[in-house]
């Protein structure tokens, strides 16, 4: 037994609110290809995708470390997003990952 606690982690499942709905574009989640619902539950370490298009046409995505701008489209934009034990419980939304800035 303390041979496979050596040899394989224990990672602690974590559960996440994924916050879809946002009054300036198109929310969505996703591990894999695989879209994720609210709330959700993963394990610490794993890796998800925050995928954001932009509808409102008073804004413009502002460039952040770690945000991947669409090169062809300019109101799409994601990030990768690492799930750590911290964020037990809490709630994800775009704005913790994606800035948007007022044109003009």
């Amino acid at each position: 037994m303390d041979d496979i606690r050596k040899n394989h982690a224990i990672k602690k499942i974590i559960t996440l609110n994924l916050a879809t709905n946002d009054s300036s574009g198109k929310v969505v989640f996703k591990k894999g290809n695989s879209i994720l619902s609210s709330p959700c539950v993963l394990k610490s370490g794993e890796t998800i995708k925050l995928e954001f298009e932009l509808t409102d046409g008073d804004y413009e995505i502002e460039e952040n470390t770690g945000v991947s701008k669409n090169l062809f489209n300019n109101k799409k934009a994601s990030a990768e997003i690492k799930i750590t034990d911290e964020m037990d419980g809490t709630t994800i939304r775009r704005e913790d990952f994606i800035s948007l800035r007022r044109k003009g």
